[in-house]
């Protein structure tokens, strides 16, 4: 009899944990002030609007463009006084970013993308991939398969800063 019941909870335990997630994935968020709220809609759309309202206020995805990934994966970070907040989401299979938005008087505009800028970052980060390839014994030259490019928003240190975490995997193949 224990093993019946040791083998229903063995296989009802992840369908109870799916399901969690899933209701928890889609459950609005309130900026830190109580006046946005991040929503989705029909399943297939995230929207900014006002909190009590309805009407959106800012389109963050929308099926019509391609952009269902951001809907599925997206999470909210609101800086702490609700005037910015950062959207970390799956952009395709092997990589991860993030949008950020600014309440510039009454409307909320798209600042620019940081991976446009991230020159500094992306040296650091190919450095690393260097002395990892060394410290394997493989050449400077080996051939690397991206495995998961990761840009994406922790939290908000205050206002106006954010911390957030680059990072990137890659495999080589080492012969002998």
């Amino acid at each position: 009899m224990r093993r019946f019941y040791l083998l229903v909870l063995v296989c009802l335990l992840p369908c109870v944990l799916r399901a969690q997630d899933s209701e928890g994935q889609h459950k609005p968020i309130l900026s830190p002030d109580k006046n946005w709220e991040y929503r989705v809609v029909d399943a297939e759309t995230a929207v900014l609007v006002r909190a009590g309202d309805d009407k959106p206020i800012v389109k963050l995805s929308d099926p019509d463009d391609g952009s269902s990934l951001k809907t599925e994966t997206g999470k909210l970070v609101w800086a702490p006084d609700s005037r910015r907040f950062a959207l970390n989401y799956r952009s395709g299979g092997k990589y991860y970013t993030f949008d950020l938005y600014e309440l510039a008087g009454t409307t909320w505009k798209k600042l620019p993308d940081v991976a446009d800028t991230d020159a500094p970052v992306m040296r650091m980060i190919e450095r690393s991939k260097r002395q990892q390839l060394k410290r394997l014994g493989a050449k400077k030259d080996a051939s690397q398969n991206s495995v998961l490019e990761t840009w994406r928003v922790r939290r908000w240190l205050n206002n106006d800063t954010f911390q957030a975490y680059a990072g990137s995997s890659a495999r080589v193949m080492l012969t002998s």
